[in-house]
């Protein structure tokens, strides 16, 4: 069961400045994700604002960085990284 306390200090919607703290990508990046479509923004009055569930379907539909996909095998356990890969030590 979530608390007042806990409602007041969730956010439903950012600023891009706010957006930008919130999710570690800047704010013109923020507005070129805008201008493709890519992240959803609305208007109030001169004020642009991002829900916060547009921002967590933006994060989540980027895509993984390569070096993620592959889980670590004994090979490259306690491996230094090289240009080409992995060299066991």
């Amino acid at each position: 069961m979530q608390t007042e306390a806990t409602h007041e200090n969730y956010k439903v919607a950012f600023t891009l400045r706010e957006a930008a703290r919130a999710s570690g990508i800047s704010r013109s990046l923020l507005y070129v994700a805008i201008g493709r479509g890519t992240l959803r923004a609305r208007k109030c009055g001169a004020r642009t604002v991002i829900l916060d569930s547009d921002l967590r379907r933006f994060l989540v539909g980027l895509p993984h960085f390569a070096g993620s996909k592959a889980p670590a095998t004994e090979s490259t356990v306690g491996a230094k990284p090289n240009r080409r890969g992995f060299d066991a030590t």
